[in-house]
């Protein structure tokens, strides 16, 4: 019943049923735009097979007459001839006129715009204005039938962490979601796992399974566990890897992994890009200045220990000014 869950899925997601209906509008309406003036000629074959059989009427006549009677046809036949090229050329001329499409109007341009912004921008206004109400038990039913999405898994089980603090009913509802290949669903598992219920073991498997379909995060704390137990050649792993799907924190953590392995000056290329261009960067300046400080270089450890102390002294400002304005 294919037909039916989807129809079944469109009611219960009305954001998802708003975005087709928009699309639909879309292209019903460049498809009105591009064949609104496109109408075949209804004389035009008529004519030219009029004139066709003029033409040729008197091209028989003319073998029939004098040679004066022939000059005098042959004028008026050239006469003939070039009205119908004149008319011909017009007839095409206004077939192919009406073939070419109205030019888009400049207010009918704008609304189509605004219609396309509207589709793409639907889901973060609703992640950030929470414009479809989220029903918690049409989600569950949603979830429960599991072949159509896993983000219905997802929000059930962020209701029952956040809202209800049931943990071991969260996870539950996040294992449904990495039970449908969402590597968010098997990481936030092994996130509850670690940090509310303080159980690694579990952590473990789910952060294993959030790293077989690619989740960033995944990489970066199964990567720290393995680094806590000191196995750092499958940290450093873990940790390029994360990093190489967009995780930050994961790249920090595979220059103190690499300096765990002796590769120092790896190590200190790393730190140095996180020190002087991304937003971690109190961290990996002082972890240059503990670097430059076991070389027996003590001016850059200096250095680096003092940035570092600015860095973090700048961030507390700026979440400070957040308190004061609301936004922390």
């Amino acid at each position: 019943m294919p037909i039916a869950n989807s129809i079944q899925f469109l009611i219960e997601d009305p954001q998802t049923a708003l975005r087709i209906v928009i699309l639909l509008g879309i292209l019903i309406w460049v498809m009105y735009l591009l064949l609104k003036n496109i109408k075949p000629p209804q004389e035009t074959s008529n004519t030219n097979d009029s004139y066709s059989r003029n033409n040729n009427f008197l091209t028989n006549d003319l073998v029939l007459k004098t040679n004066s009677q022939k000059t005098i046809f042959s004028e008026k036949n050239k006469q003939l001839s070039d009205k119908i090229d004149i008319e011909t050329n017009y007839a095409v001329k206004q077939w192919k006129s009406k073939f070419q499409p109205d030019k888009l109007h400049p207010r009918q341009a704008i609304i189509l715009l605004l219609l396309i912004l509207i589709f793409l921008l639907l889901p973060r206004l609703n992640a950030q204005f929470s414009l479809a109400p989220v029903n918690i038990e049409i989600a569950k039913k949603t979830c429960q039938r599991g072949n159509i999405t896993s983000n219905s898994c997802m929000l059930v089980a962020n209701d029952y962490r956040y809202n209800k603090k049931d943990y071991y009913q969260a996870i539950n509802w996040y294992e449904k979601a990495c039970d449908l290949n969402n590597g968010a669903g098997c990481f936030h598992a092994g996130l509850v796992y670690e940090k509310l219920l303080y159980d690694n073991i579990n952590a473990h498997v789910l952060y294993g399974r959030a790293v077989s379909l690619n989740h960033a995060g995944a990489h970066n704390n199964l990567g720290t566990i393995e680094f806590i137990r000191k196995n750092y050649d499958l940290a450093e792993l873990l940790f390029a890897k994360g990093h190489e799907l967009g995780d930050i924190n994961a790249y920090g953590n595979l220059g103190r992994t690499k300096m765990k392995l002796n590769k120092i000056k790896e190590a200190e290329a790393i730190f140095k890009i996180l020190c002087h261009e991304q937003k971690w960067t109190a961290g990996a300046c002082y972890e240059l200045s503990v670097l430059y400080k076991e070389q027996g270089n003590i001016e850059q450890a200096n250095i680096y220990k003092k940035l570092s102390r600015q860095k973090e002294e700048k961030k507390q400002i700026e979440e400070t000014y957040k308190i004061i304005r609301g936004e922390a």
